[in-house]
């Protein structure tokens, strides 16, 4: 209610200082904004200025510059060099902790070779993205209600079809998408491994990504193969690491000041590390059982990583420091990608 209150008067605030009026008081929970007469009254229960018998959408402000728009929902990819080393699993966990901690989650399973986000999430989605690729079934209509606070878009081979998608058909994925904006606070988009097309599609539209890797050689190679793609076609991006099935913390350190090293010296980029997840045997239980290790077994050492990542990442915030375009800028970025000229 606080976090309410201070958002209706830096609102009215805002008013005043566009000169709509001089005026302002509350009442019931309320607050109204004196312009000439009658009245606009904001409710705090609905988007929407409310005058007499007339409403008017909240956004029709905000589109006429009048009102500035409110927190853009953050979009986190998460990828990988190469499979195997835990990354559906990683985004699966990471979006139910989210989701327990009160943060409004997407998860969208992007990766077309291993679509089986749903399994790690112990998940019976009706439908999936290739309903909505052949038009059949609408974004909002496939969301699935995975967790508490999360709802899953489960995977197929639909994104892999974008380019080659009637006008109506992308018209409606894209117009799907840009809903999302309202309807959570974050989306975790699990990529799949290495950078064929689809996935460098994602990379490139995202602000924030997180690169999964183990501290097995080929892994770490492979990892530093996939920053090095992404640095080039998404400068300015925030590139995040997390070394998966330590032995110990020392080790995920050590991983990440190598592959550091790296990419300072050949790509002249940090790459930052946000955290390890140590080798635990309740996470291949979590998945034989088709169980998120975190809701399974909430204190073992992986749950544990999961809430230190969390941390680093500030997601337990409601300040943002962190670069972020909001939906409208992803599905700008995707249209360019596939050279999608539309008008939505």
């Amino acid at each position: 209610m606080a976090d309410q209150a201070q958002s209706l008067r830096v609102l009215a605030d805002q008013l005043r200082s566009e000169h709509f009026g001089s005026d302002e008081r509350s009442y019931d929970g309320a607050v109204v904004v004196r312009v000439a007469n009658p009245p606009i009254r904001f409710e705090p229960t609905a988007p929407r200025f409310i005058s007499g018998s007339a409403a008017v959408d909240l956004r029709l402000y905000r589109s006429q510059g009048r009102i500035a728009p409110g927190p853009r929902v953050r979009i986190l990819a998460v990828t990988s060099g190469k499979g195997g080393v835990g990354k559906t699993n990683f985004s699966a966990n990471l979006s139910i902790t989210l989701g327990q901690r009160g943060k409004r989650v997407v998860m969208l399973d992007a990766d077309m070779g291993l679509a089986n986000a749903h399994i790690m999430m112990g998940a019976n989605p009706r439908y999936n993205l290739e309903h909505v690729m052949h038009g059949s079934k609408s974004l909002s209509e496939v969301l699935h209600r995975a967790a508490h606070n999360v709802q899953l878009i489960a995977g197929g081979s639909g994104i892999a079809e974008l380019a080659n998608l009637s006008e109506s058909t992308r018209c409606a994925f894209l117009k799907g998408l840009r809903e999302l904006d309202t309807a959570c606070d974050l989306i975790v988009i699990d990529t799949g491994a290495g950078v064929p097309n689809n996935v460098l599609s994602f990379l490139c539209a995202v602000n924030e990504i997180i690169v999964v890797t183990t501290p097995e050689p080929t892994a770490v190679a492979n990892a530093y193969a996939t920053i090095k793609m992404v640095s080039r076609e998404n400068r300015g991006a925030r590139l995040m690491l997390v070394v998966n099935m330590v032995h110990s913390s020392s080790e995920g350190e050590a991983v990440a000041r190598r592959l550091s090293a790296i990419t300072s010296k050949f790509l002249d980029l940090e790459v930052e590390y946000i955290g390890c997840i140590p080798f635990d045997p309740a996470v291949p239980r979590a998945v034989r059982s088709r169980t998120p290790f975190v809701s399974s077994t909430p204190n073992c050492a992986a749950a544990t990583g999961i809430n230190h990542i969390i941390r680093r990442l500030g997601y337990t915030t409601t300040v943002d420091t962190h670069r972020q375009s909001g939906m409208e800028g992803f599905v700008n970025h995707m249209q360019r990608f596939f050279k999608i000229g539309m008008a939505t």
